[in-house]
């Protein structure tokens, strides 16, 4: 029989220093600002996109919907470790794709439209586009306490041609997903 132990709070040998389990969460909080390691991670977020509806024609950067997280950090000292991945298509050969990610309106990845500049796959011969796999990973130290939000953006190289999510532009098949995930690491 397994044996269970309820408390509220954890003490030191001298009687200070307790750490308090919230009854409602049963999270753990730490005493006198005690941190977990540097290196620790301390809060993850993911936000995926499944479905096929998002294109754009846009040259500059828009936000693809469901692709971003918000996340209030912990400490100053906090760096996040963002990852992000878009299955995306495009109508015609000639169109290029641009990606990156921004953090609260500013951009962590990317260098202001002219990053990661990609060919889709069919030929001046075929109008239908194939899908690419876009990813990025950047570690962001932003030296704030307040909420941040994370988003995945992307442009196409011309407005003659949608670039589309998660599928191609003619045929409509579905072909991947897309995500961001975002994980708070103690520093």
């Amino acid at each position: 029989m397994a044996s269970i132990l309820n408390v509220d709070q954890i003490n030191n040998a001298a009687g200070t220093g307790a750490i308090t389990i919230d009854a409602s969460t049963g999270k753990p909080s730490f005493p006198n600002g005690a941190n977990l390691p540097a290196g620790s991670v301390l809060q993850v977020a993911q936000s995926r996109k499944t479905d096929t509806t998002f294109t754009t024609t846009s040259t500059s950067f828009v936000s693809v919907p469901d692709l971003s997280v918000t996340l209030t950090p912990t400490s100053t000292s906090s760096k996040f470790l963002v990852t992000a991945s878009v299955s995306v298509g495009a109508y015609w050969w000639a169109a290029n794709g641009y990606f990156g990610v921004y953090a609260n309106g500013t951009t962590i990845a990317g260098d202001g439209g002219n990053l990661w500049v990609y060919q889709y796959g069919a030929d001046s011969s075929n109008s239908v586009g194939e899908t690419m796999q876009w990813s990025e990973e950047v570690l962001y130290a932003p030296s704030t306490t307040s909420p941040i939000t994370f988003q995945v953006v992307v442009a196409s190289s011309t407005s003659s041609y949608a670039l589309c999510v998660n599928r191609q532009q003619v045929a409509a098949n579905k072909r991947g997903n897309s995500w961001i995930t975002v994980r708070e690491i103690a520093g």
